[in-house]
């Protein structure tokens, strides 16, 4: 099991999830082993679905996060079919903080979303 995330983000997202947040999410500072072209894509992603939205997803994050029991069973509870988790736990709201972790480089296999996945939001 392994996300890019150390033993020691992984306890600070705990210490914030246990300090009030409800949503604790990750956000990658250093991203070692990718191309410019990636770093690129992924920021101007953010900031598009940022400026067309209402709903103020923070950036540079992933899809993993801690959350708590009660923002589980509110986005249980969502009908969407094509999920989003990152815009979905922003837009059901709840007290949120990021957590900065320095990603290290893949040590195998290739990525499971690549920009083609990426504009799609798959």
């Amino acid at each position: 099991m392994d996300w890019g995330l150390n033993f020691l983000s992984a306890l600070e997202l705990a210490k914030k999830w246990r300090e009030v947040y409800e949503v604790v999410y990750v956000i990658r500072g250093e991203r070692e082993g990718e191309s410019w072209f990636k770093k690129f894509t992924s920021a101007m992603f953010y900031r598009i679905i940022y400026s067309i939205t209402d709903v103020k997803m923070p950036v540079d994050t992933g899809d993993f996060r801690l959350m708590d029991r009660k923002v589980v069973d509110v986005l249980k509870l969502m009908q969407e079919r094509h999920r989003f988790p990152r815009g979905m736990s922003a837009w059901v709201g709840f007290k949120q903080i990021g957590v900065t972790y320095k990603r290290a480089a893949r040590v195998a296999g290739v990525t499971k979303y690549p920009f083609s996945k990426m504009l799609k939001l798959d």
